[in-house]
């Protein structure tokens, strides 16, 4: 009866438990398994961002075009020279390719206030402001605006405006950047 209350030999030589370095060590491999995915996931969600900020101008641009179809009266769409704001306004009867103070103010809206890590990098035209009138056909000359994600112009987005008023979105890796630089120029 006595040999059936042995201990039985533990297979584990220490069986205490983790010593104070191990639990450093797993700790310090987490730290840095964490440091690495948290750079590489902030540089995905600002680039998502930029993203959002393109789609979101767009947004406006293509909506000012359905404004004018709908309502048979021209719009406008401005960048104010800081290049921070978006002004969305209805024409009372002036071509101008600007709001004005006789114009019907449809929408504001401050850029870095909702995507801080995205600013509008350039416009072409120097002045951005274009027309839409009351078929929603562009009535001023085509152009693009180029946004910068983190101050980083050359990996940012472009959108393109057609004569025909379409509007387009695109990703713009640096070599697209210093080619469309060049195509700029040469327009001028």
């Amino acid at each position: 009866m006595q040999n059936m209350f042995k201990r039985v030999p533990c297979i584990f030589l220490n069986d205490r438990g983790f010593t104070l370095t191990e639990l450093l060590v797993v700790v310090a491999i987490a730290m840095i398994m964490v440091g690495f995915g948290y750079s590489g996931f902030s540089s995905v969600m600002k680039r998502e961002s930029g993203r959002a900020a393109a789609n979101a101008i767009a947004g406006h641009l293509k909506e000012a075009r359905m404004l004018a179809i709908e309502r048979h009266t021209s719009h406008v769409v401005e960048i104010s020279e800081d290049l921070t704001t978006l002004t969305v306004c209805r024409k009372s009867g002036s071509t101008e390719a600007k709001c004005e103070a006789g114009d019907v103010p449809i929408r504001e809206w401050d850029i870095t206030e909702e995507y801080r890590h995205v600013a509008i990098a350039s416009t072409f035209p120097k002045s951005f402001a274009v027309r839409f009138d009351s078929r929603g056909f562009l009535r001023t000359s085509p152009g693009h605006i180029k946004l910068a994600v983190d101050g980083v112009a050359h990996d940012g987005f472009k959108i393109t405006l057609s004569s025909l008023g379409r509007i387009r979105v695109e990703e713009v890796a640096h070599n697209e950047s210093e080619k469309d630089d060049e195509d700029i120029e040469s327009e001028t």
